[in-house]
């Protein structure tokens, strides 16, 4: 039998990393639009800077880039978590950022300044299925084995 400290270390080694980035979405999505946008803006104007002398880019929402970012994050690092405990991994994973998702929209509607989207969700979970798609094949193909 294990130590109890070795057990909640591995619990915490698992599922810490999803709770973490859990809880910085839902901290970043209790944020009213007046604290939210000043930020927003400065990033946008930095980041449109660079971006100019790429004249085929089109022009970026920088919110929903977080969007991809923290639900990409969020699902490879559930990916993670649940290969050890699921027999469907990736369904699995997809349904909590899924529910995770729906309730973040949820929680902005309550946010002065802040609105629920439903076009928002589907963005969070095709970011978190291309995410993990990109986790699996990158793991499928050997590359996460060092060179025999």
């Amino acid at each position: 039998m294990k130590p109890a400290l070795t057990r909640i270390g591995g619990w915490l080694w698992l599922w810490g990393p999803p709770l973490l980035i859990m809880a910085v979405i839902f901290w970043l999505s209790g944020r009213p639009a007046g604290e939210i946008k000043p930020v927003s803006d400065a990033l946008s104007g930095w980041l449109d800077g660079w971006l100019r002398c790429v004249p085929w880019l089109p022009a970026v929402e920088w919110l929903k880039v977080g969007h991809v970012i923290g639900y990409g994050l969020l699902g490879v690092s559930l990916y993670r978590a649940m290969v050890r405990v699921s027999a469907q991994p990736f369904a699995f994973s997809l349904l909590v950022v899924l529910g995770y998702a729906i309730s973040d929209e949820i929680h902005q509607h309550f946010i002065p300044g802040r609105s629920a989207s439903w076009q928002d969700v589907l963005l969070d979970v095709a970011a978190a299925a291309l995410c993990i798609a990109l986790l699996q094949g990158w793991l499928d193909r050997g590359a996460h084995k060092p060179p025999s």
